[in-house]
């Protein structure tokens, strides 16, 4: 049975009575409550039922909408006939199954005469009635459809909300508020990147990024680190920079003509800034956005060019090194030469202004600041965003095992990015040195070939040994991480010879005033003999107990942890002990060798933390 026969039954009277008063028909014209009112259900067909539910309507219309709408109607019984002939106007308006000619305004004041207790309605109220009926037909809630029953819907919720009473709650209750955002939040995102993605007004996109903010202060309020995550997953999808297949110059000019994608770059760079320590997941999708700034030529000009020993500064090159070109024959070259003359075209007005607001926005993010603040960043979420910079920064054999693609000049892009991240905090290096030393002996120690991306992790070690000197208790174990050095294949070496001279020389003018262990002083000139006088590497050794003869070992691959190591040199059969020697000894075959004993710390490195300044 529906609502309308329920209440139309003559038994239900007093539910019919109760029902009606529920609704709040103050400061409302008769045809604007009698449309809030047939909104809610649908009102049966037979006249008694009609009768008798219009008959309740008018009487607490006239009761409760106030004298400045009720001057109008002599008594109650007018207030009900009007009704009546709305409905049957609504009907006349509306009914597309009929042929008669529909009234118009003068028909329906017309036959509107006399019904007020022998006297007429006033005009300017018939006619305001007939123009809000017949542009806007009274639909029944089974007849909603499509955006019609939406925006019905709305405004019921709108209306319930002006009508909520707020009991005041114990501040126990907020026990409960973390546990009702973590059911709520997905929910809520997903509603908020709907209607942010096909929303065309104006405002109603500025509330949507207002949403997005809500809910980055709550969740950062209650440290929920996953909801963050997928509120920054969500908005670096929304800023367009994650679209692949697309040349730097066409995703600067598509960013800087859609509103949509910066107004997203500065919610996420805004919230990364604000909410950075609950930051987990997160960081790699914004380091994927922030690569793509760098490929576009969008970021600060001092972040490409980046440190170096020799010149000062490198620029760090985004583009990839095309293979030569074969010989062309001469018609291949004049036909290519006429082709690029032909089609050849600079920017237009609009690319231009494209780019322009691409750059503004990007100024407006700051991106730079992520990571020159990343001393401010809790140790959880600094450790996240290590950790990223490293994967992002490994090399071809990294890439591969993990089935993903790599490049050359994003992994450089990410190096310099960690080098920066580690040397502002370089006060609480302790839980961030196991795996920065990890990673870049990964990259350094197999290198066959000398390549852009083993010059720029040979530059960031012997910088970070260089900041690192006197800062205890990590400097010793820094500089002695430079022992991988002495693990470079001959050529690699000799190619960059000068970046780690001027490296070590580096380390010896910061020394001055500074404590440098004797096994630290041993890698210092064993390095300097390979690199600076052009000898063969040293092979590395691994000291064993006495019980079990010593074995020439080489390190490739993984890093040098162990308890002790040593360096020695088998260039001759009997060699001159120097005051750098520690031990000699003579083997079966009175091969005597030079042997520097170097203590390794870099475990303990891992495992200490200190506070930052």
């Amino acid at each position: 049975m529906q609502i309308g026969e329920f209440l139309g039954k003559k038994k239900n009277e007093h539910y019919l009575i109760e029902f009606v008063k529920a609704f709040d028909f103050r400061n409302l014209k008769i045809h604007e409550a009698l449309r809030i009112f047939l909104e809610t259900f649908r009102l049966p067909g037979e006249a008694q039922i009609i009768e008798r539910i219009m008959t309740c309507f008018s009487g607490h219309w006239i009761e409760s909408a106030g004298t400045q709408y009720t001057s109008g109607f002599a008594n109650v019984d007018s207030a009900f006939i009007l009704s009546y002939a709305i409905i049957i106007l609504n009907v006349d308006q509306h009914n597309k199954n009929t042929t008669i000619k529909k009234m118009d305004c003068a028909a329906f004041i017309k036959n509107q005469r006399g019904l007020n207790n022998d006297m007429d309605f006033p005009p300017e109220m018939l006619q305001d009635i007939f123009k809000s009926i017949s542009e806007n037909e009274i639909k029944m809630p089974d007849e909603h459809m499509g955006e019609l029953r939406e925006s019905y819907r709305w405004k019921v919720m709108l209306r319930r909300q002006e009508d909520a009473v707020y009991l005041p709650c114990s501040h126990q209750i907020s026990l409960y508020n973390r546990t009702l955002f973590s059911l709520i939040w997905g929910p809520t995102v997903a509603a908020l990147s709907f209607v942010f993605d096909t929303a065309l007004d104006d405002d109603v996109t500025g509330k949507s990024i207002d949403g997005f903010h809500k809910c980055a202060s709550v969740s950062a309020h209650y440290g929920l680190s996953d909801v963050f995550d997928n509120l920054i997953i969500s908005l670096c999808k929304f800023t367009g920079l994650l679209a692949t297949g697309e040349s730097p110059e066409a995703m600067t000019v598509q960013f800087g003509s859609n509103t949509k994608c910066r107004l997203t770059a500065r919610t996420m760079f805004t919230l990364a800034h604000t909410h950075g320590d609950i930051l987990r997941e997160g960081w790699k999708n914004i380091l994927e956005c922030i690569l793509q700034l760098y490929k576009a030529n969008l970021m600060p000009s001092s972040l490409y060019q980046a440190f170096d020993f020799v010149q000062g500064h490198v620029q760090v090159q985004m583009e990839e090194r095309l293979p030569a070109k074969p010989d062309q024959g001469l018609f291949s070259s004049i036909f290519s030469l006429l082709n690029a003359d032909t089609t050849g075209r600079g920017p237009t007005t609009q690319e231009l202004e494209a780019q322009r607001q691409a750059k503004a926005c990007v100024q407006e993010c700051h991106p730079q600041k992520l990571f020159t603040d990343s001393k401010y960043l809790q140790e959880d979420s600094l450790t996240e965003l290590v950790h990223w910079l490293i994967l992002l920064s490994s090399g071809p054999q990294t890439h591969a095992k993990n089935k993903t693609e790599f490049s050359e000049y994003s992994s450089v892009v990410f190096i310099e990015l960690l080098a920066t991240v580690v040397l502002e905090n370089r006060d609480r290096l302790g839980r961030l040195w196991g795996p920065v030393h990890n990673h870049l002996n990964s990259l350094i120690s197999p290198a066959t070939s000398n390549t852009f991306l083993v010059e720029r992790a040979i530059v960031t070690l012997l910088r970070l040994a260089v900041r690192m000197v006197g800062r205890e208790p990590h400097s010793a174990g820094v500089i002695h991480s430079t022992i991988m050095l002495l693990l470079l294949k001959p050529g690699v070496a000799q190619k960059n010879s000068t970046s780690i001279c001027h490296g070590l020389f580096e380390i010896i003018r910061a020394s001055i005033g500074s404590e440098i262990t004797l096994e630290n002083w041993r890698v210092i000139f064993a390095l300097l003999e390979m690199s600076g006088a052009g000898t063969k590497p040293p092979t590395v050794l691994v000291k064993v107990p006495d019980s079990v003869s010593a074995e020439e070992t080489t390190v490739t691959e993984t890093p040098v942890t162990e308890s002790s190591v040593a360096v020695t040199d088998s260039a001759t059969s009997t060699t001159t002990s120097t005051t750098t020697s520690t031990t000699t000894s003579t083997t079966t075959s009175t091969t005597t060798s030079t042997v520097l004993g170097v203590a390794a710390s870099t475990d303990s490195l891992g495992s200490e933390t200190e506070t930052s300044e």
